[in-house]
């Protein structure tokens, strides 16, 4: 039996959030867009992977696909905090502001976290400008823009194993009057071990679905072909938002006043990946958001006949001398 392996790995590269997700799911709004595999619903923002099927051709061919789906936690965290200072000359705002920063990562030690384990980025020092009128006439005045100070953004990464800490931070933060969590990365390390788990457990589901066709003749004649296909889904991407309120009073309405309508709280949740598509679910039950891993495997057995009146080419061999004497090769191949 001869086997054909085809590989495909695809790990998308968007940042990794779950429960201590950042604004910057304020920004995106709904963000449960994620393609994955062979998704073609847009109305369901749950990623989806392709129904498991097991299809026969004329006995010929014989295909089955296995979906698999691994929730996994985190091993370590990288929380990304935001800090702008505003100051009439760089050098003021630059000490206004790592004043903060200082005040800031030196409070981060009552939690365990060394020095070593955060990074100041610096982000940008642009000028700030203002109007000054340069020339009024009757019905206009002009203004020209003039620098008036300097705008001056850092970031602070932290890494983290503890998840709970996030919050703690966000607490000190505020403290220094840092108030944007811009992001929380996840990281799995050991990504062999997952695809390892996802790949055996497949084989298995395609091992036993094989023992329940074995009537169809699959035999060791059959040549196979394996395709695999291996995505990462990151919690943000699964991340939905919906607005729950009331509407105005009707009776107000019917009296053609002018209604005023207030901002809406925006409420936003995790929104799993639909199990109802896959074989098994490896921890199919989380409490945190996880990150959620998906193999596909798909193997094809091809029926080769081969021709009646095949023969085996009889080869022999001979060598010529300088001298050109010939003589014949006893070679058994």
């Amino acid at each position: 039996m001869k086997y054909y392996l085809i590989i495909i790995l695809s790990f998308l590269v968007s940042e990794l959030f779950g429960q201590a997700a950042g604004n910057i799911l304020r920004s995106r709004g709904s963000t449960g867009t994620e393609t994955i595999l062979n998704n073609n619903n847009s109305n369901n923002t749950a990623t989806r992977a392709t129904v498991n099927s097991a299809a026969l051709s004329n006995g010929e061919q014989h295909t089955f696909t296995v979906s698999i789906l691994l929730n996994q936690s985190a091993d370590t965290y990288l929380a990304v905090f935001n800090a702008t200072q505003i100051g009439e000359t760089a050098a003021q705002t630059e000490e206004l502001l790592s004043t903060r920063v200082t005040n800031f990562v030196n409070g981060l030690k009552q939690y365990g976290i060394p020095e070593t384990n955060i990074y100041i980025d610096m982000v940008s020092l642009l000028p700030v400008f203002g109007l000054e009128a340069t020339e009024e006439k009757l019905f206009s005045k002009t203004f020209n823009e003039v620098p008036q100070g300097f705008e001056l953004q850092k970031n602070i990464h932290i890494l983290t194993s503890d998840i709970t800490t996030v919050e703690k931070m966000v607490a000190l933060a505020a403290e220094n009057e840092i108030y944007d969590l811009v992001k929380v990365d996840y990281f799995v390390n050991d990504m062999l071990t997952v695809e390892s788990q996802l790949r055996a457990k497949a084989l298995e589901i395609v091992k036993k679905r094989m023992d329940t066709y074995s009537t169809l003749g699959i035999n060791s004649t059959y040549e196979v072909e394996v395709h695999e296909s291996m995505q990462t889904i990151y919690p943000i991407n699964n991340y939905d938002s919906y607005q729950a309120f009331k509407t105005s009073s009707f009776a107000a309405i019917g009296r053609r006043t002018t209604v005023r309508q207030s901002d809406k709280q925006t409420t936003l949740y995790f929104k799993s990946v639909d199990y109802s598509n896959f074989d098994f679910i490896i921890n199919p039950s989380y409490l945190a958001p996880p990150v959620q891993f998906v193999m596909q495997l798909t193997v094809k057995y091809y029926k080769i006949e081969k021709p009646e009146n095949e023969t085996t080419p009889n080869n022999i061999y001979y060598l010529i001398s300088p001298s050109g004497a010939i003589q014949k090769l006893n070679i058994q191949e």
